[in-house]
């Protein structure tokens, strides 16, 4: 028998949770049984909370909004900007993935589609650049989790090679793709044994037509 205890978010008692054969068999409530234990969420896109942008504000305070609520995990997104305001901003967040404030950064961006930019700066979107990308992975130590990618821009597909290479989970996203090119870019992800992640489904892509069944369709 292990037990395991802890303060629970907005509760000033301690909760002691006893578990066996790794399965939770008893609480002792602390005094207060109307405390309910759940998982914590996990939240691989969030650029800020409690008025804290990510990068820019103060990223403690930015995870502790969504930790009050619920958030144990959180990995930080940055917008499209350039590759040297982009590095300015990794820097700042990599002592918070070191001391696990957050899980991590994704970037969206800035290899986005133009015409599916949604609200990212059209003055910082450029074609995939594999060698701005690797000194951003190589800048950040390791912290760069993920990256928000059109797959049909030129030069993406050396992009999303580097990514793997690299440990970093490649997103689809903000993307104009036909379904050929979504698939063939989801086919060779899957065959390194990865499973991308498509980046807000349906937002930020064209529309489904029935004979234009786009990434939405090819992603789904």
């Amino acid at each position: 028998m292990t037990t395991i205890s802890g303060v629970p978010i907005d509760a000033e008692t301690p909760v002691t949770l006893h578990v066996d054969g790794g399965r939770i068999v008893d609480r002792t409530p602390g005094g207060n049984p109307d405390v309910v234990i759940a998982p914590g969420l996990v939240d691989i896109h969030s650029h800020g909370g409690g008025g804290h942008e990510f990068g820019i504000g103060d990223a403690h305070a930015a995870a502790a909004s969504h930790q009050r609520a619920g958030t144990t995990t959180i990995v930080a997104s940055l917008v499209s900007a350039p590759l040297d305001e982009l590095r300015s901003r990794i820097a700042t967040l990599r002592h918070h993935v070191a001391t696990r404030t957050i899980a991590g950064i994704h970037l969206e961006g800035p290899f986005l589609s133009p015409s599916h930019r949604g609200a990212q700066d059209p003055a910082a979107l450029i074609m995939p650049d594999l060698p701005g990308m690797e000194d951003l992975i190589e800048h950040s130590n390791g912290t760069i989790r993920m990256v928000t990618i059109a797959p049909e821009l030129p030069g993406a597909t050396e992009v999303v090679a580097a990514l793997l290479d690299n440990g970093v989970v490649p997103a689809f996203g903000h993307t104009a793709a036909p379904a050929s090119a979504m698939r063939a870019a989801i086919d060779a992800v899957n065959q390194r044994g990865i499973a991308p992640v498509i980046t807000h489904l349906y937002n930020g892509m064209p529309p489904i037509h029935h004979r234009r069944p786009g990434p939405a369709m090819a992603a789904l």
